[in-house]
């Protein structure tokens, strides 16, 4: 096939800056990606980055070369900050590229002095199509090398692009991608695809999209997508798939040791184990999706402290969330059409509270073990299968102000010999096969229907009756009500 090439002598972008004569330290370029005498460079590769050792105008910009050997540059290159300047790049697989920052003929890199920057050269080789489809990582992880030469706190901007190295955070700073949807982290490693390990200050991963599986089937101590160690950590605006099955994908995220985590407005659909705090750690999960998991949610280890608010957890095949020994705080959550329970707390005693959730077509609403200590408080809790709640006389549970409609049973007690504290104050129950088994509602309790504005599009919102006079179900239900939107588009868009 005959190729066309336009050849140039010279590309140049510049803009005309005032030039001050100074007695000042030409700048050096300090670090590029990719940078002089790469190899192997991944051909999805959009962005060229080049790092300046002192502040530069940033009115002009000079990017030398010509030829077939000149990268193809998509729109103009920009400054990133007062050190980074970035160019928006299209490669070709095993090709070679050549270029430079300055020449002899424009130096309009300058310092703020308006001194020009010292002639840098750069020439590297992209990777074949085939070592890029077989997922063979480059020699040098373009991410990593962001990474490596960011200092602590500052703000690494990942290209758009497909990356399949792991990569390793261990000082203070956000990695945020340039757009979430195109930039994608697509590993296959029995190790994290991204890994914050005693990070000393913050670290916030956002707007990517995260692909991992395992790579064998050997056992490994890191079998999660993101791990967090001894750090704190946010995670906001990233979508997190599997590329294989649930049990090739064990966890999306985990976090252990001293860490405390935040996971905020992410999407997740698959794995085995979703959102996972280990023993101690601590965090926050809150407008989320978690969909379809092979086993449960959001897990809680003992002595970890965490608050779920305002997500949709749905279409588990086994639990939406589950505390064993943890401390948990479920509110003003949507929790939907999981097989076996919406909310787990067992086999060690969880404490905590349940309150401002709709809890709709699980097997069971809320299941407790041991002895749980747990405040169930505003709920809409309805169509379960077997039972809204079912606890043992070891809990200590306070079940009060829920509507309880259309459940196998509202709830029932199990009787095995314990001696713990559950109380039930007034609730509202309508249309279960059975009201209570083994633990009785109060003679308050209200028995006429709640009359919801619509039940069947979420809105839970009561009209004027007898549930509404005396403030049962949800203290807001509008939040339910955008929760329950977020659901229907995701069952529309599958």
């Amino acid at each position: 096939m005959k190729k066309t090439r336009v050849v140039m002598r010279v590309t140049v972008f510049f803009l005309l800056a005032a030039t001050v004569t100074v007695l000042a330290d030409k700048p050096k370029v300090i670090k590029a990606i990719p940078d002089n005498g790469n190899e192997n460079v991944a051909p999805t590769l959009e962005q060229i980055r080049i790092e300046f050792d002192q502040n530069m105008d940033g009115g002009g910009f000079s990017i030398c070369g010509g030829g077939p050997k000149f990268p193809e540059l998509l729109g103009k290159p920009r400054w990133l900050n007062k050190r980074t300047l970035v160019a928006n790049v299209k490669l070709n697989p095993n090709y070679e590229y050549q270029m430079s920052i300055n020449c002899p003929s424009y130096q309009n890199c300058k310092s703020v002095n308006g001194e020009p920057a010292e002639i840098y050269p750069i020439k590297f080789k992209t990777a074949s199509a085939a070592a890029q489809d077989s997922n063979q990582p480059s020699k040098s992880s373009v991410v990593q090398e962001l990474i490596n030469s960011a200092n602590a706190g500052d703000m690494v901007e990942v290209p758009d692009g497909v990356y399949t190295d792991p990569i390793i955070i261990t000082k203070p700073l956000t990695l945020k991608g340039q757009s979430q949807a195109k930039c994608i982290f697509e590993v296959k490693a029995n190790r994290p695809a991204i890994f914050i390990n005693n990070a000393k200050g913050k670290v916030t991963i956002e707007d990517l999209t995260i692909k991992w599986q395992l790579a064998t089937s050997d056992k490994t101590e890191q079998p999660f997508a993101l791990g967090v160690k001894d750090s704190d950590v946010e995670v906001k605006n990233c979508v997190f798939n599997p590329l294989g099955n649930s049990l090739r994908s064990p966890m999306a995220v985990r976090a252990n040791g001293f860490s405390k985590l935040t996971v905020s407005n992410c999407q997740f659909e698959g794995f085995e184990y979703v959102i996972n705090y280990g023993d101690g750690t601590e965090g926050v999960v809150q407008d989320c999706l978690i969909a379809d998991c092979g086993h449960q949610g959001i897990m809680v280890y003992s002595g970890a402290k965490v608050e779920v608010m305002r997500n949709v957890i749905a279409g588990s095949k086994y639990h939406a969330v589950r505390s064993t020994g943890g401390h948990l705080e479920v509110r003003d959550n949507l929790i939907i059409n999981n097989k076996n329970r919406g909310v787990y707390l067992g086999n060690k005693s969880a404490q905590g509270s349940i309150v401002n959730n709709g809890i709709i077509g699980n097997g069971t609403g809320i299941s407790g073990f041991a002895s749980s200590n747990m405040k169930i408080e505003n709920n809409v809790i309805a169509d379960n299968n077997y039972s809204g709640v079912d606890f043992r006389d070891s809990c200590s549970f306070v079940i009060q102000n829920n509507i309880f409609q259309s459940n196998g049973k509202g709830w029932i007690m199990f009787k095995e010999g314990g001696k713990g504290g559950n109380t039930s104050l007034m609730n509202t129950f309508w249309q279960n096969k059975v009201d209570t088994e083994n633990f009785d509602k109060t003679a308050n309790s209200i028995l006429t229907d709640p009359c919801f504005a619509d039940f069947e599009n979420g809105d839970f919102s009561l009209k004027p009756g007898t549930a509404l006079e005396n403030k049962q179900g949800l203290t807001n239900p509008e939040i339910i009500r955008k929760l329950w939107e977020i659901w229907e588009k995701y069952k529309e868009k599958k």
